[in-house]
């Protein structure tokens, strides 16, 4: 089954959009994809035991994975990233990059 494209909404912050991408490309996982209400991170519950966060620190992007509630990795992904506009296939270039610890 081909998944229909994705189309970003003009009016979501960048974070905002990763969120609603992350969501659109693993339907299975909805449940396990958050949000936070004022556009700072995207969480995902891989496990019990891992989670991993998408956040904004400043305006540039992190990534950080949790094992067992101790910080394992904490690198910063984008520069500028809340700041940037994006047009719609550079996002689903990067998301689809970037979301690749989530499809393991």
């Amino acid at each position: 089954m081909k998944m229909k494209p994705f189309v970003f909404k003009d009016k979501y912050s960048n974070i905002e959009k990763l969120y609603k991408y992350a969501r659109h490309k693993f339907p299975k996982e909805r449940n396990r994809i958050e949000y936070d209400e004022w556009s700072q991170f995207v969480y995902f519950r891989k496990s019990k035991d891992v989670h991993y966060f998408y956040y904004v620190k400043n305006t540039d992007l992190y990534f950080t994975v949790y094992k067992k509630t101790v910080m394992r990795k904490d690198l910063k992904i984008i520069t500028d990233f809340k700041q940037k506009v994006y047009t719609d296939i550079n996002l689903t270039s990067i998301f689809d990059k970037i979301l690749k610890p989530l499809a393991r």
